[in-house]
């Protein structure tokens, strides 16, 4: 219990050290393939469990084509790799209150991306643009994301002012997308094959 403690002191000075950064960024490119280019400030809490918080940044992810600025994001930490001062490793983080941009040319890859993520990312209260070129095409208010359990991955959030819903669920062979609009009563699926051509198509 006492090394415990010790270490929970020592983390927050390592970092507040110049390695911060680095280590940081390194984690974020390595396990997410996000870059981290801007941020107001890094701070480190020990509870509910030991996290790297993020304040006002910003991340951009070359192969995606989408860029994200928001209030939070946080790199939650295993004790077991607290003791390793020259390594950051993380299976998780969340992402507060941001604002994500997507070309649209782009976005079967980013649904293929998460889909075949092996670590998990909760986005909570933030908001998707979708867009052709410069042009608007429609954008997704109140959106959450979590893939918890990396075979059923669940998005929902507001688009009009109607709230919907969409679950990917992956198989051996083919993946089902879901698409739903609750208050309207529709549902639409399509499956896709593992590189996520369409395969087929059927709605009510």
């Amino acid at each position: 219990m006492y090394k415990r403690q010790s270490i929970y002191l020592i983390v927050p000075k390592f970092i507040n050290s110049s390695k911060r950064v680095n280590l940081l960024k390194n984690l974020l490119i390595q396990k997410y393939n996000f870059d981290l280019e801007d941020f107001e400030s890094i701070n480190y809490k020990i509870f509910p469990r030991p996290q790297i918080v993020v304040s006002k940044f910003k991340i951009k992810s070359s192969s995606l084509l989408l860029s994200n600025t928001g209030d939070k994001l946080k790199v939650y930490l295993r004790f077991k790799d607290l003791i390793n001062f020259d390594y950051l490793n993380s299976n998780s983080l969340l992402i507060e209150n941001s604002k994500i941009s997507i070309d649209v040319k782009n976005f079967q890859k980013v649904i293929n991306y998460l889909g075949n993520l092996k670590k998990k990312i909760l986005i909570k209260d933030s908001e998707i643009i979708i867009l052709d070129a410069d042009s608007l095409i429609v954008n997704i208010k109140n959106f959450n994301f979590e893939n918890k359990n990396f075979e059923d991955f669940k998005l929902e959030g507001l688009i009009f002012g109607k709230k919907i819903k969409i679950n990917l669920l992956k198989h051996a062979e083919l993946n089902k997308l879901t698409f739903s609009i609750p208050s309207l009563g529709s549902k639409t699926k399509v499956i896709l094959k593992k590189n996520f051509s369409i395969k087929n198509f059927e709605g009510n």
